[in-house]
């Protein structure tokens, strides 16, 4: 087996890079690999070679002796079919020639018209045989059915999950009413209003879903806008230092005059008063 180096220098690399990509690693993966290489090719040589052995074998125990023992029973056919023609050929009798010609054959060896009698012992009976059209045709049928009957059980699970289908019941009911199965499954359960029960309540659910996501997204673009005070939208002040026109306070308190301030004075005093007595009381 040619060694990692060789095999980079036969392709294309130099004395140089050989050199450099040469490491102990490299060198045990390429081993590797070509050993594995190897086992693959001895494995399909003798996955080959043991084909081959079977093909043999099989060919000349199977094949070959069936092959001979049909040459052997053309051969024994052939030759009873020519010792029969001889036989009759060679005979004069009267006899044997209405026998010749029972069996097809002329005196001179060629073969006769027979001519087949009119009735028949045992007459052939159509009705009691089964056409291959016919076959098909109740094949198809069978199929369809148990297609239908594995819808009707999916369905009736689905449509009515607390009521439990005796298919065998049922099957015997609709057979006593001369009725196709799955018709008469649709008629007993009432089926049809079923379905429509169905599909109304899925698109309610459906429907009331939308209207959830709708409103919480409509909720959190509210509550997203509200909670920022460079996005909430404009109004009006309620602040205690801000004009307000719409309650008759035209000016700032700061601005109302001499008369708004003695006011507030007096509020603050009687205030300062008060909480002085609190105070008072309690040291008491």
């Amino acid at each position: 087996m040619k060694t990692y180096f060789d095999y980079l220098k036969e392709n294309g690399a130099t004395d140089e890079d050989a050199k450099l990509l040469d490491t102990p690693v490299a060198r045990k993966a390429y081993e590797t690999l070509q050993s594995q290489i190897a086992a693959a090719a001895a494995d399909a040589d003798a996955r080959v070679n043991n084909y081959k052995a079977e093909a043999d074998k099989w060919y000349n125990e199977t094949i070959l002796p069936n092959y001979q023992t049909m040459e052997q029973k053309l051969a024994a056919a052939s030759a009873n079919e020519a010792r029969a023609r001889a036989l009759i050929l060679a005979s004069q009798d009267e006899g044997l020639k209405k026998v010749a010609l029972e069996m097809g054959f002329k005196p001179d060896g060629t073969p006769a018209t027979i001519t087949q009698p009119t009735t028949q012992p045992n007459a052939f009976d159509a009705s009691k045989y089964v056409t291959v059209d016919a076959l098909n045709q109740m094949s198809d049928s069978v199929g369809a059915g148990l297609a239908a009957l594995q819808d009707m059980v999916l369905e009736h699970s689905q449509l009515f999950p607390d009521r439990r289908l005796d298919v065998r019941a049922i099957r015997a009911e609709a057979v006593a009413a001369r009725k196709n199965v799955y018709d008469y499954w649709e008629q007993k359960f009432g089926v049809p209003a079923a379905r429509t029960a169905r599909a109304e309540a899925e698109k309610k659910i459906y429907e009331d879903r939308i209207r959830k996501e709708e409103r919480d997204k409509t909720v959190a673009e509210l509550a997203s806008q509200y909670a920022n005070p460079n996005t909430v939208p404009a109004s009006s002040s309620s602040n205690i230092f801000t004009p307000r026109p719409s309650a008759g306070r035209e000016k700032a308190p700061w601005e109302a005059g001499l008369a708004g301030a003695e006011g507030s004075n007096d509020r603050v005093a009687k205030a300062a008063k008060l909480f002085v007595e609190k105070q008072a009381a309690r040291t008491n």
